[in-house]
């Protein structure tokens, strides 16, 4: 399968195709779209955010990811990120029921969690929106998203954040 999308989609050989988001801030409360899923279904393989040049403020806020759909709880809310620092990774571990995890304090830069690997999980059409719950942030976060067609005609393409 062969899509343009400019530098928001590469192929990871033997794995399946990566599309990243560039950096925004997390923002207001509400939820965000991140991700579209058109055409048919996905595998999603991995799913994380970077934080980039922004820390957080030290206002407390929850994060989390949904699809649209319902909408449909991803994660659960990650509720520690007030004043983490650059390089923060946020991953999900495909567990519905498992908060979202980041890197722990000093280890900004990878992936120091307990979880060795994302369960995949299947995604039908809609958006893979980012949750901001409890107050505003102004850190800035590039998510990606490693998946797998499951229809010829399947596509994730970055939403529109708004």
């Amino acid at each position: 399968m062969t899509v343009a999308l400019g530098e928001q989609f590469t192929t990871v050989n033997g794995i399946g195709n990566h599309t990243w988001a560039a950096e925004t801030a997390v923002g207001n409360v509400g939820a965000y779209s991140r991700f579209t899923i058109a055409g048919g279904p996905v595998l999603i393989l991995a799913l994380w955010g970077i934080l980039k040049t922004t820390p957080m403020d030290a206002t407390a806020a929850t994060l989390a990811l949904q699809h649209s759909l319902g909408p449909v709880a991803i994660c659960g809310d990650l509720a520690a990120i007030a004043s983490d620092p650059v390089g923060t990774l946020y991953i999900v571990n495909g567990v519905s029921a498992s908060l979202m995890q980041k890197s722990e304090t000093g280890t900004a830069g990878f992936t120091a969690v307990t979880v060795a690997a994302m369960t995949p999980i299947g995604m039908t059409l809609g958006d893979i929106d980012v949750v901001v719950g409890v107050g505003n942030q102004v850190g800035t976060v590039e998510w990606h998203c490693v998946w797998q067609a499951l229809d010829p005609l399947s596509t994730l393409v970055v939403g529109a954040y708004a």
